[in-house]
């Protein structure tokens, strides 16, 4: 079973997933604290035995930034994390890895609509063992395949946790667990199959948590599988890596991710310097036409000395509309709902887009573009659709 026939079994997980919890929402920002960590000058000097040994030779997965050490006759390919094979080794040996997914969740009200806009997925973490008995397993033996066993690797998970946390806290988020489970299994062909899940869960300091999930699969034949299994997963456990090189990486990539956002505050902050300049200069203007039209209007009234009060009272009634539109023409303005009280409030015209707090402030723009989830001015603010 390789990761080519895999790949539908994996939406399908997607799927599962999602269904089995309430879904609110780059992905990336977890992808970039794995992957990122590119380096142009690796470690040279690895003291392990066996990657010293002449029948051993050490592979540098650059996007990765570790060494597997792997018998000659197996090749790094490719990089990981493409559904592609990344490694060939002899007789048909071949190990696929999938992309990432990632999933987040105990996000507070104001990020889950940020989320929303950037299409993110909101998901409660789901346990392997699930993932594996509900959905993985059935529909690999759907397709003839047959589930052999599953169980942990507890070395693999402690080497994947300390590189998850010396990775994940450079780029200023906290760690909160990486959990591995294996699975073995039996292709209509003959061939075995092991299958590595790994799930990792970071906070941000933002307001939410992320998890995500990767697959690895090794298929060999039958004869040699069981020593293709031990080679892997001792590369993978036995991984060399730089961590002082990983560290300086990660705190280089946030603190060009804090000037951004610094430049982003500044920039918010003159957008709301000049709207509220143009609001203050449009309401004196305003004001001193309305009145003068109020001056106008008034003595329009009191000239039609043949109009009773009942009369003056219904025609009022059913011209009102009339008159709030022709007003709010005046003062290039326009009537809406505040959505936290149901209260009618007066905005400026002319804006795309306008915000509103439950105490009637509003902030409007004509940028369809603007995440409200990036400024923190917004937090109390609902946009009036």
């Amino acid at each position: 079973m390789t990761f080519s026939e895999l790949n539908p079994y994996i939406s399908e997980i997607k799927k599962i997933i999602v269904m089995k919890n309430y879904i609110f929402l780059l992905a990336p920002i977890f992808m970039f604290c794995i992957q990122s960590c590119n380096s142009q000058n690796p470690p040279m000097q690895i003291s392990d035995q066996k990657a010293q040994s002449s029948d051993y030779q050490l592979h540098y997965l650059e996007k990765d930034m570790f060494y597997l050490a792997l018998p000659d006759g197996w090749n790094v390919v490719g990089p990981r994390h493409t559904g592609n094979p990344y490694i060939i080794g002899p007789q048909g040996i071949k190990v696929y890895s999938n992309t990432i997914e990632n999933y987040y969740y105990n996000c507070n009200p104001m990020m889950v609509q940020a989320a929303q806009a950037k299409g993110w997925q909101i998901v409660n973490p789901v346990a392997l063992e699930t993932i594996v008995e509900q959905n993985l397993k059935s529909r690999i033996e759907a397709q003839g395949g047959k589930f052999i066993k599953k169980y942990s690797l507890t070395n693999l998970e402690n080497a994947d946790r300390y590189l998850a946390q010396i990775t994940i806290q450079a780029h200023g988020f906290q760690p909160l667990g990486v959990n591995v489970l294996a699975t073995e299994w039996m292709n209509p062909e003959g061939n075995r199959s092991l299958i590595v899940l790994t799930q990792t869960m970071i906070r941000s300091h933002t307001g939410f948590s992320m998890w995500s999930l990767s697959m690895e699969e090794l298929e060999a034949p039958e004869a040699v599988f069981e020593n293709a299994k031990e080679i892997y997963l001792e590369a993978l456990t036995n991984k060399k890596y730089d961590e002082q090189q990983i560290i300086a990486a990660g705190r280089n990539q946030r603190a060009q991710h804090q000037q951004q956002m610094a430049s982003n505050q500044a920039m918010w902050n003159q957008r709301m310097r000049n709207s509220a300049i143009a609001h203050q200069n449009r309401m004196a203007a305003n004001q001193a036409s309305f009145q003068a039209t109020q001056k106008a209007f008034t003595d329009a009234s009191n000239s039609i000395s043949d109009m009773s009060m009942n009369g003056y009272w219904s025609r009022s009634a059913s011209s009102y509309q009339s008159q709030q539109n022709a007003v709010n023409g005046i003062h290039e303005e326009q009537t809406i709902t505040n959505p936290y009280n149901g209260n009618s409030m007066q905005v400026n015209q002319g804006y795309k887009r306008t915000f509103v707090d439950p105490y009637g402030n509003y902030y409007q723009t004509n940028d369809v573009l603007m995440n409200q989830g990036e400024y923190s001015q917004l937090d109390n603010y609902r946009e009036v659709k």
